[in-house]
């Protein structure tokens, strides 16, 4: 039996995918993207196999619980296959977001972001709001 929960949106070209994955087999997923993209993930639980080709090149990857990765890959590579193992179900979150866009959120007023992350680290009270954008 297998139990797979995953859930994407699409937020003004940034996907946010939330995964709940577990069963009685080892699964295998095998996943390929559509455009180049720098993605960011949050492993809260689980252990994962991930293998990356292209053409005859490949790279293996071991993910546990607490890691975060951060990766760029386009759409040249073959695939990217995860294998999820059954004595220790997934669960993580992936963010996605194309270069460009990435760009486009760094044009945006460098000093007033600065100060704001400034405050973050020497915060002068027990809650302190870092910088808001709006991705419009």
């Amino acid at each position: 039996m297998k139990k797979q929960i995953s859930q994407k949106e699409l937020l003004k070209d940034i996907i946010i995918i939330t995964d709940d994955i577990s069963g009685s087999d080892d699964l295998v997923i095998n996943q390929k993207v559509m455009s180049e993209v720098i993605g960011l993930v949050f492993y809260a639980r689980g252990n994962v196999s991930v293998n990356i080709s292209e053409n005859s090149k490949e790279k293996l990857f071991e993910k546990k619980t607490g890691n975060v990765s951060s990766f760029y890959i386009n759409p040249d590579f073959s695939s990217v296959i995860h294998k999820i193992s059954k004595t220790s179900p997934l669960k993580r979150v992936t963010l996605l977001i194309t270069p460009q866009k990435i760009e486009e959120l760094l044009s945006m007023d460098y000093e007033e972001h600065y100060k704001s992350f400034i405050s973050l680290l020497s915060p002068a009270e027990g809650f302190v709001e870092g910088p808001r954008t709006s991705l419009q």
